[in-house]
């Protein structure tokens, strides 16, 4: 039951703070809890990485930027937590198989 607490302190530190450069070590910091010890609860419990999960929810949100069609593709990438827009790039699709750029398209045409 404690680690259901932890783990929803966890995830609402990431949303909340997505969009900064946050770390393992600033969540557990957080949460009050060693950092190890977050990361084999999280990956017992959600099967993933915090890592990786902070990842995909990045990779969500600039998704859901990227429907709204006001914002460049810069853009998104700073307000997801990727200042650099190639490193962007790079994540984007590597999560997703294709560029950010592609995909906002591939929206517009459908």
């Amino acid at each position: 039951m404690m680690q259901m607490g932890l783990m929803r302190k966890a995830i609402s530190y990431v949303a909340r703070h997505y969009e900064r450069d946050i770390t393992v070590q600033d969540i557990a910091g957080h949460c009050n809890i060693n950092r190890i010890y977050l990361r084999r609860i999280f990956k017992l419990t959600l099967g993933t990485t915090l890592r990786q999960y902070i990842i995909n929810y990045r990779i969500k949100k600039a998704c859901d930027l990227l429907t709204e069609g006001v914002h460049s593709i810069g853009e998104i990438s700073v307000m997801v937590g990727y200042p650099n827009q190639l490193n962007f790039s790079r994540a984007f699709k590597r999560e997703l198989g294709i560029s950010p750029y592609n995909w906002k398209i591939g929206r517009v045409n459908h």
